[in-house]
């Protein structure tokens, strides 16, 4: 009987080892170890309330952690995660305009629940085209999934104010008409995970484009299994990245690049300029302040990929896009 025992143990453990215990959930690592990155496309005709076009496909160019504070474009200067620390990731659409549109983005990380976890997860949320069917609309979506794959928890952000709302439409508090966007600052949740103590659960983690390909739904995300007191500070509300005709003033070429790229600005007037680049991780790979008319950047030795690179005025976002190095 004791060697029955013994081997239940043994196997019971094992299958608690086999998840983790919420090592690097809150991305303080400064990467997304731990985590398992995927993504896939929206179209017509299927529902993104449900998100049966997602995620099939490993891997996103759009998941990025982040070091906060920093300029958001939309929301001013986007503060630490109530849940402390200084690291964030942002999923999908980086600029909310031109970047992957039709992108579904998820990350998925499991879970060991024990007595001593105490879930708690911090959301920021951005979407555009505020008119569109339920089904059709851009979204963030927070879900945990048990040891047999049911859904036991979901939190779907979509700002839906035509008529019936759909999913937390409430979460959305601030509404830029001008640009059709909604999006709403950093918001807290706890999730009871009691009756899954002993067990293996997973935490997924989505933002997805309208299935029209034309408009943007992208978030900020932080967890922890720690009991935490939230400290949330305001968003400061900013007129936003600067009007393309700004924008397409700095060129960056040639795109791709196999051993180095040069970005040209037109017109400097005494603006402090900054380039900012960081791989499919999250990991810093360049930040040089102060650009002049003309830059040019060798890279040989960098892997060959894609990489995601910030171009900042005077403290503020200008314009972002991907970098590819061949």
């Amino acid at each position: 009987m004791t060697g029955n025992i013994l081997f239940a143990t043994a196997v019971f453990l094992t299958g608690i080892l086999n998840s983790q215990t919420c090592t690097n959930i809150n991305f303080e690592a400064g990467n997304l170890s731990g985590w398992t990155i995927t993504s896939g496309t929206t179209q017509i005709l299927q529902s993104n309330q449900t998100m049966t076009t997602c995620c099939s496909t490993p891997g996103s160019p759009e998941a990025l952690v982040m070091t906060t504070p920093f300029v958001e474009p939309y929301a001013g200067y986007l503060p630490h995660s109530p849940l402390g620390g200084t690291k964030v990731v942002r999923l999908n659409d980086s600029d909310a305009t031109t970047i992957n549109l039709g992108l579904i983005t998820r990350i998925s990380y499991p879970i060991a629940v024990t007595a001593s976890t105490n879930f708690q997860y911090a959301i920021s949320a951005y979407v555009t085209g505020l008119t569109h069917p339920c089904d059709d609309y851009a979204y963030a979506n927070v879900r945990i999934k048990n040891g047999s794959g049911s859904v036991v928890y979901v939190n779907q952000f979509m700002d839906y104010s035509v008529s019936t709302p759909c999913g937390n439409s409430a979460a959305f508090t601030n509404t830029i008409v001008s640009r059709n966007l909604a999006y709403f600052c950093w918001q807290t949740y706890s999730v009871n995970l009691t009756p899954y103590i002993g067990q293996n659960i997973t935490l997924e983690v989505t933002a997805g484009d309208c299935t029209g390909w034309g408009h943007a739904g992208y978030c900020y995300f932080d967890a922890t299994c720690t009991a935490t007191t939230p400290t949330i500070l305001p968003c400061s509300i900013s007129a936003g990245i600067e009007s393309k005709s700004l924008t397409n003033e700095i060129n960056i070429a040639p795109n791709p690049f196999s051993e180095s790229f040069n970005i040209s600005i037109s017109d400097i007037n005494n603006a402090v300029f900054e380039i900012v680049l960081y791989d499919v991780t999250g990991k810093l790979i360049l930040n040089k302040k102060n650009l002049q008319n003309s830059n040019n950047f060798s890279l040989q030795s960098l892997n060959s990929g894609i990489y995601f690179y910030k171009i900042i005025k005077d403290n503020r976002p200008i314009k972002t896009g991907k970098l590819i190095k061949e």
